[in-house]
């Protein structure tokens, strides 16, 4: 974000932190390890591999992490109960966690993940 005076960043707008993601195979590893890999159903599978995916090897902060969460869970939704919508959506943090080699960036991510939800909630009353 720039001002369109110069150019330059505003004092008060600060550039997000970001993380080198580890390759697929470590992430996968991981998630094994963490036993959030195999222990899930086909469409978690899915959603997981397709984060995975997008991020693996890649500089990532909170806003790319959560981004490339809805994207996964977008190409996986097709055909899922909101209950298991919401129990893939409950595995976030501790995925998260789990591949993001930053805390800072894990504890981020998964603030922007709370800020969604609650806004996400909060749409919804409104309905």
């Amino acid at each position: 974000m720039t001002t369109k005076e110069n150019g330059q960043r505003k004092p008060e707008e600060r550039q997000e932190k970001t993380v080198k993601m580890p390759s697929k195979d470590e992430m996968t590893e991981k998630l094994r390890k963490a036993k959030l890999l195999g222990a899930s159903s086909k469409i978690g599978e899915r959603l997981f591999s397709t984060f995975i995916d997008l991020v693996a090897g890649r500089n990532e902060g909170a806003s790319g992490l959560n981004l490339a969460w809805e994207v996964a869970k977008f190409d996986t939704s097709p055909g899922v109960s909101p209950l298991m919508a919401e129990t893939l959506e409950m595995q976030y943090e501790a995925f998260v966690e789990t591949v993001t080699p930053d805390p800072d960036v894990a504890n981020r991510a998964k603030e922007v993940r709370r800020e969604i939800r609650e806004i996400q909630r909060q749409r919804m009353k409104q309905i």
